[in-house]
């Protein structure tokens, strides 16, 4: 191991609880996301999420995709897009 990383902890989760550990981890710093995390369910980092498996490319293709309809919503008409998407998420915070 090189010298500058020094030795690694153990890690506190496993596949089968480290999205109710990190859920519980968002709640304790922040108790306004409670609500949010109760309502939407992450299907990715859940344990059936975790032990899928994924070809990398394809999910490197998929993900700039993403990423360029994304930017491509917003610049059609710019800032109130922008303001109308952070409006629901703000309010989903509430």
């Amino acid at each position: 191991m090189p010298p500058d990383v020094g030795t690694l902890k153990p890690p506190t989760s496993n596949i089968d609880t480290l999205l109710k550990d990190a859920e519980a981890f968002l709640i304790s710093v922040d108790p306004k996301l409670r609500g949010l995390v109760e309502k939407h369910t992450c299907r990715m980092f859940s344990p059936e999420g975790l032990r899928e498996v994924v070809e990398p490319f394809t999910a490197l293709a998929s993900g700039i995709m993403g990423q360029q309809v994304c930017a491509a919503f917003f610049c059609d008409r710019g800032e109130e897009r922008l303001w109308a998407v952070w409006s629901i998420i703000s309010e989903n915070m509430r």
